[in-house]
Parts: structure tokens; C-alpha cells; sequence
């Protein structure tokens, strides 16, 4: 029989054991509730950051469609023309555009008009032709900043367009000028320029339905005015000319490019082209198919099947052709004073002789570019397609009786077409088929060699045997006692040569210095060229040796960056006809943005 006692020892500790769950329970409720309440105000506060986010994006298109319409737009939103879902907002949601310096906070800055600098929102400065839009949206006290840079972008088909001056100069007799368009819609000839922007003299000018368009002023003259049919605007809006595509972009296949020699290929006939380096940095070679890697050799051109890279110039006395798309890149040497290079050979250009470049393929060169642009007779399809981008002057040449056409794409910091000739030196016909751009470019020097080592102070070892070596030289050629005075040099040197040779006594003695007394008028050795004294019974002085004195050093001043004029140059041409094509520009307008405006900057921040 169990006790009493025993009974409610057992019901106790059951009792305790089930507060203790109780209070479990309760932590663990509660822990489950504070979770759930975070994740709920978390993904509530996501919610609304998204919202805020979006509202303020919506006041920047907002802004921007109004700048499409009227570029001097500096209103503020919302405003009577805001979309209904905009304009009718929750209490708790807001946003703001203001063009209003004097607002405090955030305010948007329109400088697409302005040539110069204007002052911003924060002490920030504004480029010319561009402006900064800011809009501050809030969303149950949430608040965003979105901040966008603009510029104008270029939504206008451009035959040529011109950081700066174009100026060409056609015979008034017989040079035509002709701008047409393979596409439709209107095509430019366009120059950024401020003040005498263009001039153009020919006997006619035929627009064709086209536009030149100038910032600054436009010249025309022509023996046919009535032939001028098209639009000729001056003041007009600068046009953002596109960066220079890195030769990267122009690869389609990724490969790496081969390292071709510097110098000069010269066509030996349609298999063989000869090599040359002028500087014996690369041997002479005879360059066949498969003797450099992605070159062949056919029909007498030099082809490109793979993306070549050169440092320093590269010459080419034939033509030069591309397969497949390849790029040639053409690099400053920077190391040119390690192989006695100058900057005629250090600059990494490209010169066509003799022949044009042709096929599909693109040419990158850091400075320059002359080529040929006679047209083959042989050839299938005259109007190849090339790309040709550089940073410093591309000049057209030609001097045959065939035609002088160029396909494709140029960017450059300056174009020159003056030396378009038939084989007899008269002015022929030129036709650019696609379009070119020509930037003003900032272009990097070459550094300057490294300077020369100073002189290393000789040793004492090596200044006595010097000394030592001086002090013999003079005691050969002093005279022993009974020898003629009377000797001639040249004797002395002969017999003092003889009787050192053959052991025997020296018969040298020193020159008369050729010194008049004052006194007797007559010649006297009153200096002893050997440095002898009577005291001291004839024996040569030993003479000091000069001291080795290091140079001043020469201090070069760095070289001065190269600005390229940013200037079209064309004369001496006898029908001058620039087509815009878009077909040889696909690969141009795929990497570059041709919308209203394009954002060069969008930041996003709270307050």
C-alpha cells in the first residue's frame, strides 16, 4: 500500500514540468510572431522602396519626353499635361521635377543650348549641350533621388559630320558636289563648328533633297545657284558626335590578334610580297601564304583573315585587303629608342601605296592613315566594305585612270581628299558611299628616351696607371745629353722609334716653343713643353691629371599633347558625290545609340 505522501511528490513534479513547457511555448510563440512581424515589415519596406524607385524613374521619362518636344523645356512636374495615373496619387505618394534654382534642395539644370558651362544643383557644373535632370519622389516617407545626365543624340543620318570646319574646293568650271541618300529620310552634311563652319565652291551643288547644317555659318558658292535643292540651315543644334569603338567591338569572332612586324611589304608579284625593316629589327623575309599566321598572299593583295596588331607604322606597297571581318590595329611604340626608332616609324600608322584596301574588315590605327582609293578594274563589287578609324588625319589619295570610290565607314581627327588625279595629274571624280565623322582628338605623344647614365668616378688604381702611362710617354720623348737640338720632329720620332726598337740611345729632343725674348729678340725655350726644370737636372714634372667633371644634367620638358584640327579638307576633285548608305554602317549603328538623348550618367539615392 503506497503512501499519501508518495502520491503528491508525483503530482507536483508534473505540475512543474508542465509550467516549464507553458513558458516554452510562450518564448517560442513570441520569437515566432517577432519574425514573422520583421519579414512582413521588411517586405513591406521593399515594397515601397520599389515604388519610390519607380514613381522618381517616371518623373525622369516624364521630363525627358518633354525635352523631346522642346529642348528649351524647364517647367515643372507634375503639370497640367502629366498623365492621369500620375496626377491622381495616394496622399502618401509625391514627386517633383524643378527647374528652380531658388527652390530649396534638388533642382534640375537645362544647358542643351548653352556652349558654355553652367553652374548646377550642389555646386556641380553642367557640360555645354547638356543637362541634369533630378526628381525626388516620396511613398509613405520613403524617400529616392534619381539624378540623370543628358545629351543630345544624334537622331539625324549624317553623310558627314564635323567637329569642326569643312571646306571644299571643287573646280568652278566643272566640279560638281552631290549628296544623295540610299535610305530614307534626310541625310546631313554637318559641322559643330562655331562662326565660318562651312564653305563649299563648285560649279553646281546638288542636294538632292539633303541638308547641310551648320552651328556657326555656312558658304556656298556656285556657278549654278538654282541647282541647290535641299535645305540649307546655319545655326543649327550641335550634333554629339559617337566615340571611336575599341577594336574589340569590331571583332565578331573574339579572337586574339597576331603580332605582325613593323616595316615595309612591298608586292613582288600575285603569290610574293617582299618585307623590309629599315631599322634590322626584323629580318628581310619573303612573305608568302602561310608564312605569317592569318596572312595570304592571292590575286596579288595581301589579305587579312585574322586581327593583326602592329607597333609603330606599317607601309604597304600593293593592296591591302580583309576577309572575314578582321581588324588591323595599329599601335604607338613606346619603346622606340631601344631600336634607334624616330616618330616617322614609331607612330602607329598606315600607308597604302599603289593599291586600296578592300574586302570586309576594319582598320585601327592610334595617328594616321593614307591609302589609295583607285578602284580596281577586276574588282566584283567596287564598294567594299571598311571601317577605318583614327585618331590622327586619314587621307585619300589617287592617281590612275580608274575610279576613285571608298565603301564603308571613316572616323578620324581630321580627312584630306586634295591629290584625287587621273594618271595625267588632272582632278578625276571621287564617291564615298556610307559616312564619316571627324572629331577633334586628343592624341598622347610619345615619351621621351630615358635619360643617360652619369659617368662613374674612376678608381684611384685607375687614375695612377694613367698618370703612371703619361709620365713614360713624356720621359720617350725627352733628349739625352750630346744629342742635336737641331733635329726636326718628324726625325727625332723616327730615330727615337728605331733606337727604342733596337735598345739603343733616343736621338727625340723637344721643339722650340717659338718664344721671343723682349730683350734680344731672339727665340728661347722659356717653357719646357715637357714640364722639365734646370733646378732639378732635367727631370720631367709629372702633370696633373684633369679632373672628370659630369655634365649638367639636361632637363627635357615632357611633349605636349596633339590636338587634330577636327577638319574635312577637299580640293582639286572634279565631281565630288557623297552617299549615305546604311548598308555599310550596320555594324556602326549596332554599337552606337541614335535615340533623342542619350543618358550619359543615372544615379540613384536617398535623401
Amino acid at each position: 500500500m503506497r503512501s499519501p505522501s508518495k502520491k503528491k511528490t508525483k503530482k507536483g513534479f508534473a505540475l512543474i514540468t508542465a509550467l516549464w513547457i507553458v513558458v516554452v511555448m510562450i518564448i517560442l510563440s513570441t520569437a515566432l510572431i517577432a519574425t514573422s512581424t520583421r519579414t512582413l515589415f521588411v517586405v513591406g519596406n521593399y515594397k515601397i522602396r520599389k515604388q519610390v524607385t519607380a514613381l522618381a524613374e517616371c518623373g525622369i521619362n516624364e521630363a525627358l519626353a518633354h525635352l523631346i518636344q522642346d529642348k528649351t523645356w524647364a517647367g515643372t512636374l507634375p503639370d497640367n499635361t502629366t498623365p492621369d495615373p500620375l496626377k491622381n496619387l495616394p496622399s502618401n505618394m509625391e514627386y517633383k521635377v524643378s527647374f528652380d534654382a531658388d527652390t530649396t534642395g534638388y533642382y534640375s539644370v537645362n544647358n542643351l543650348n548653352s556652349s558654355v558651362p553652367a553652374k548646377g544643383c550642389k555646386g556641380r557644373t553642367i557640360p555645354p549641350y547638356s543637362a541634369n535632370i533630378i526628381c525626388v519622389a516620396s511613398v509613405a516617407g520613403v524617400s529616392r533621388i534619381v539624378d540623370v545626365f543628358i545629351q543630345p543624340a544624334s537622331d539625324r543620318d549624317s553623310l558627314l559630320l564635323v567637329q569642326n570646319q569643312i571646306d571644299i574646293k571643287l573646280p568652278t568650271d566643272q566640279g560638281n558636289l552631290n549628296l544623295m541618300s540610299e535610305n530614307s529620310g534626310l541625310a546631313d552634311l554637318h559641322s559643330n563648328m562655331t562662326g565660318n563652319a562651312i564653305n563649299v565652291t563648285a560649279n553646281s551643288i546638288n542636294l538632292k533633297g539633303q541638308k547641310i547644317s551648320a552651328v556657326g555659318n555656312i558658304t556656298l558658292t556656285s556657278s549654278v545657284a538654282e541647282t541647290v535643292s535641299g535645305t540649307i540651315q546655319s545655326s543649327d543644334s550641335p550634333i554629339t558626335i559617337p566615340p571611336m569603338l575599341d577594336p574589340k567591338e569590331l571583332d565578331t569572332r573574339g579572337n586574339k590578334p597576331y603580332i605582325l612586324p613593323r616595316g615595309t611589304y612591298t608586292k613582288i608579284n600575285d603569290t610574293t610580297y617582299s618585307f623590309h625593316d629599315d631599322y634590322g629589327v626584323t629580318p628581310d623575309r619573303t612573305i608568302t601564304t602561310g608564312v605569317l599566321p592569318g596572312v595570304t598572299v592571292k590575286d596579288g593583295k595581301l589579305i587579312f583573315s585574322e586581327n593583326q596588331i602592329v607597333n609603330g607604322e606599317l607601309t604597304i606597297n600593293g593592296e591591302l585587303s580583309f576577309d572575314e571581318g578582321a581588324y588591323l590595329q595599329l599601335e604607338n611604340d613606346d619603346k622606340y629608342y631601344e631600336w634607334g626608332g624616330d616618330e616617322t616609324v614609331a607612330l602607329g600608322s598606315l600607308v597604302v601605296n599603289d593599291g586600296r584596301i578592300s574586302g570586309n574588315g576594319s582598320v585601327v590605327a592610334e595617328r594616321n592613315v593614307r591609302f589609295d582609293v583607285s578602284s580596281t578594274i577586276n574588282s566584283a563589287d567596287p564598294r567594299e566594305k571598311i571601317n577605318i578609324f583614327a585618331g590622327g588625319t586619314v587621307t585619300m589619295v589617287s592617281n590612275s585612270d580608274t575610279m576613285a570610290t571608298f565603301s564603308g565607314f571613316i572616323h578620324a581627327g581630321k580627312l584630306v581628299a586634295t591629290e584625287i588625279k587621273n594618271a595625267s595629274g588632272y582632278p578625276k571624280d571621287l564617291t564615298i558611299y556610307g559616312g564619316v565623322v571627324v572629331n577633334q582628338n586628343t592624341l598622347e605623344p610619345l615619351p621621351l628616351p630615358p635619360p643617360e647614365p652619369e659617368p662613374v668616378e674612376e678608381k684611384p688604381v685607375m687614375k695612377s696607371l694613367k698618370r703612371a702611362a703619361v709620365m713614360a710617354a713624356v720621359a720617350m720623348a725627352v733628349p739625352e745629353e750630346g744629342e742635336s737640338e737641331d733635329i726636326s720632329i718628324e726625325e727625332r720620332s723616327a730615330e727615337g722609334g728605331e733606337k727604342s726598337a733596337g735598345g739603343g740611345e733616343r736621338s727625340a729632343s723637344p721643339p722650340s716653343t717659338g718664344v721671343r725674348s723682349a730683350e734680344s729678340g731672339n727665340e728661347e725655350d722659356d717653357v719646357d713643353p715637357y714640364g722639365r726644370d734646370g733646378d732639378e737636372g732635367g727631370q720631367p714634372k709629372t702633370a696633373p691629371m684633369p679632373k672628370l667633371v659630369p655634365p649638367e644634367p639636361v632637363i627635357l620638358a615632357p611633349p605636349e599633347p596633339v590636338i587634330t584640327d577636327g577638319d574635312v579638307v577637299m580640293a582639286n576633285i572634279k565631281n565630288l558625290t557623297i552617299v549615305y548608305d546604311e548598308d555599310y554602317l550596320n555594324l556602326i549603328n549596332s554599337k552606337q545609340s541614335y535615340q533623342n538623348y542619350n543618358i550619359s550618367s543615372w544615379t540613384e539615392y536617398s535623401k
